[in-house]
C-alpha cells in the first residue's frame, strides 16, 4: 500500500489566495436562483412543516389528488425539517447560501486530499476544470448533504490508510450512517466507501502478511458492521434500509435526470454531458500515466482509487445525477496520478503567478465552449423572478 501520506504543509500565501479564489469561484457557479416548478424544494419544506407543526412523519403520498393514502418511505424526510427550519430563519435566500457552503465544504474536503496526497498546483487545476461539472448541479436538493458525507468519510479512511489518523477517527463513520439514511437516499454509499477500502486491505494482506494491515482490516469490518446497523435506525427500520435498492421497482415516472449520458444526448443537446466527458477522459488519462510510471518502476497504482473509478464511472454514466458525485472524486484520484509529474524549474513567484493564468484560460475556456448554457442561467439567490406567479394569479 504505497503512497506515503504527506504530513501537514504550510502553504504560502499565493497558494491560500488560490484556494480562496476557487471557493469564491464555485460559489458563483453555484449562485443560481431557484425555480420551485422545477424543484422539489419546496414539498421538502412542506414535509419539515407537517413534520415540525403536527408532529407527524409524511408517510403517505400527500400531494397525489388520486390517491393520497398511498403509503411511501419518506427516505429524506429530516431534510425537510432542516430546510423549514432554514427558510423560517431567512428565507429561500439563507438556503441558497447554506446550499452553496455547504457544496464548497465538500469541494474543500476533496481539494485537501488532493493536495496533500498530490501536489498543490496539480490538485488546483484538476479542481478547476473540474469545477464547471461540479456546477451543473445547482438546486437546493437533499443530495447536497450526501456530497458532503461522502467527502468526510473518504477524508477520514484515506487519512487512516495512510497513518494519518488513528483507528478512533472511524468511529465518525457510524455517526454519519446515522444521520444520512435519514437525509438522503444516498447513503449506502458511505458504506461503499468503508467496503472499498476494507477490500483493498484484504487484498493487499493476500499477497503481504503485514500484521499492521490485519488490524486495519479488523477496524475497517468493525466500521463496516457499525455503519450497517446505523443505517436501521430510521423510521421504516429495515424496509429504510434496503430502500435504495427497491425504489426503482415501482418508480412509474421517467426522470431527465435519472437517465445516460447516450439516451438524454439522442434526445436533445446536453451541455453537462461535454463537461462530463472531459473529466472522465482527463481520469482515464491519469491511468494511463500512472500504468506508465508503474511500468518504469517509479511509483504503484493505488487500488482503493481504481475501484473508486471503475464505480463513479459507471454510475456518472449510466445516470447524469451522479455528474458531480463523480466530479468530486475525480479531483483526488486524478491529482494522486499525476503527482509523479516533474515539477517545472521556475521561480516560486512567477510559478503561482503562472499557475493563476493557467487557471483562469482553463475557467475561459470551458465557460466559452458552452456560452448558451451559462447564458440561460439567473445568477443570484433566492428565487427566481416571477417564479410565484401563477400561485399569485390564483390567490387574486
Amino acid at each position: 500500500m504505497e503512497t506515503p501520506y504527506i504530513k501537514s504543509r504550510h502553504l504560502p500565501i499565493a497558494a491560500i489566495v488560490g484556494i480562496i479564489s476557487i471557493a469564491a469561484v464555485y460559489g458563483v457557479f453555484l449562485a443560481q436562483k431557484i425555480n420551485l416548478v422545477t424543484a422539489d424544494l419546496g414539498r421538502h419544506i412542506k414535509n419539515g412543516e407537517v413534520m415540525l407543526t403536527k408532529h407527524s412523519l409524511v408517510a403517505t403520498n400527500l400531494y397525489s389528488y388520486t390517491n393520497p393514502d398511498y403509503p411511501l418511505v419518506n427516505h429524506h424526510w429530516l431534510t425537510g425539517g432542516i430546510f423549514f427550519i432554514i427558510e423560517k430563519l431567512g428565507g429561500f435566500p439563507l438556503l441558497s447560501l447554506v446550499y452553496i457552503g455547504i457544496s464548497i465544504a465538500t469541494l474543500i474536503f476533496f481539494l485537501s486530499l488532493a493536495w496533500r496526497s498530490s501536489r498543490f498546483e496539480i490538485a488546483l487545476l484538476t479542481s478547476l476544470i473540474t469545477l464547471p461539472l461540479l456546477s451543473t448541479r445547482v438546486e437546493v436538493r437533499p443530495e447536497v448533504f450526501s456530497y458532503l458525507f461522502c467527502a468526510i468519510i473518504f477524508w477520514v479512511l484515506w487519512n487512516y490508510r495512510e497513518h494519518a489518523f488513528q483507528y478512533r477517527a472511524l468511529y465518525v463513520i457510524p455517526i454519519i450512517e446515522l444521520l444520512w439514511v435519514n437525509i438522503h437516499i444516498y447513503f449506502p454509499f458511505g458504506i461503499l466507501l468503508v467496503g472499498l477500502f476494507l477490500g483493498e486491505a484484504c487484498i493487499v494482506f493476500f499477497f503481504n502478511r503485514n500484521p499492521e494491515l490485519r488490524q486495519k482490516i479488523s477496524a475497517y469490518a468493525l466500521t463496516l458492521l457499525a455503519a450497517v446497523v446505523a443505517t436501521l435506525i430510521n423510521p421504516w427500520g429495515i424496509e429504510g434500509a434496503l430502500y435504495p435498492f427497491r425504489i426503482f421497482g415501482n418508480y412509474g415516472y421517467r426522470l431527465l435526470e435519472n437517465q445516460t449520458v447516450w439516451f438524454i444526448e439522442r434526445l436533445m443537446i446536453y451541455p453537462p454531458a461535454l463537461y462530463f466527458k472531459i473529466v472522465f477522459w482527463l481520469l482515464v488519462a491519469s491511468w494511463v500515466w500512472i500504468l506508465i510510471e508503474w511500468a518504469r518502476g517509479k511509483t504503484k497504482p493505488i487500488l482503493v482509487n481504481f475501484f473508486l473509478t471503475v464505480i463513479f464511472s459507471v454510475l456518472g454514466w449510466t445516470m447524469v445525477r451522479n455528474f458531480a458525485l463523480f466530479g468530486y472524486f475525480a479531483i483526488p484520484i486524478i491529482a494522486i496520478n499525476l503527482k509523479t509529474i516533474r515539477q517545472n524549474e521556475v521561480a516560486k513567484g512567477h510559478h503561482y503567478v503562472a499557475l493563476a493564468a493557467v487557471g483562469v484560460m482553463i475557467l475561459v475556456v470551458l465557460i466559452t465552449i458552452n456560452p448558451h448554457y451559462w447564458e440561460s442561467r439567473q445568477f443570484g439567490i433566492g428565487l427566481q423572478n416571477k417564479v410565484n406567479g401563477a400561485i399569485d394569479f390564483f390567490k387574486q
